[in-house]
Formats: structure tokens, C-alpha cells, sequence
């Protein structure tokens, strides 16, 4: 993938991971991925609209899986997709399991109540 491919898909997502939220200035040690949304073995589809920016606990987290079992209800569930979930945040209960991925949770909660506390006051006005 070229630069400029990969600075387009960083610009899109604002420069955070499209799965947690997490800013990418965050973790300047560890840079993030553009990866395959779904997984480059079950589609050829290097399409731009099939590329996430991802911090290194997301991309490592989903993996080349395109869905899960739910813990609560033990059904087979897709995994988040940041062009048709953007509301669901479909990682969260399956990584706050996983104490290594906490930072990337504890910071989609934080921002998701943030941006939601927002958009009332914005309606409020």
C-alpha cells in the first residue's frame, strides 16, 4: 500500500483507531495499522472503503475474524465494522475481558459518553 493511501485512510479517521477510538498521539511508541476491515484470506478487496485505521490492541484484538461468539447470549455475532456500526461499538464487551485491551475500552467509553453528552447539549440549545 502506498503513502498516500495510507495518509488518506489516516486523515478519513481522524488520525484514532476506527474500532476504540483511541487517538493515534496516544500511543506514539506504537504506530497504528491500516488494516483489512474484512480480512484480505476471505475477500480480495483492497478497496479504500475496506481499509481502518487501527491502534495495535484493535488490529491484534479482531485479527482476520469476522465475527465472534457473545459472551451474554452465546450467539455467533458479526464483529464491528467502522463503515456500518459506527454506533454500536461491537468490540467493547468482548475486549473488556481482555485486561491488555482495557486502555482502548476505557477510552471508547469515555469518548462515545462524551460525544453523546455533546450532541444532547447540542440539542438542548
Amino acid at each position: 500500500m502506498d503513502a498516500a493511501t495510507r495518509e488518506r485512510i489516516r486523515r478519513r479517521a481522524e488520525y484514532r483507531c476506527e474500532y476504540c477510538l483511541l487517538p493515534e498521539a496516544a500511543t506514539p511508541f506504537v504506530p497504528f495499522h491500516v488494516e483489512h476491515i474484512i480480512a484480505k484470506q476471505h475477500t480480495d478487496n483492497d478497496s479504500i472503503d475496506n481499509l481502518a485505521l487501527a491502534c495495535d490492541c484493535c488490529n491484534a484484538f479482531k485479527g482476520t475474524n469476522l465475527s465472534s461468539i457473545d459472551p451474554e447470549s452465546g450467539e455467533i455475532v458479526t464483529l464491528y465494522h467502522p463503515r456500518h456500526d459506527y454506533q454500536s461499538l461491537q468490540l467493547i464487551p468482548a475486549m473488556m475481558a481482555d485486561s491488555e485491551n482495557r486502555h482502548c475500552v476505557r477510552f471508547a467509553i469515555e469518548e462515545k459518553d462524551n460525544s453523546m453528552s455533546r450532541a444532547g447539549a447540542d440539542t438542548e440549545k
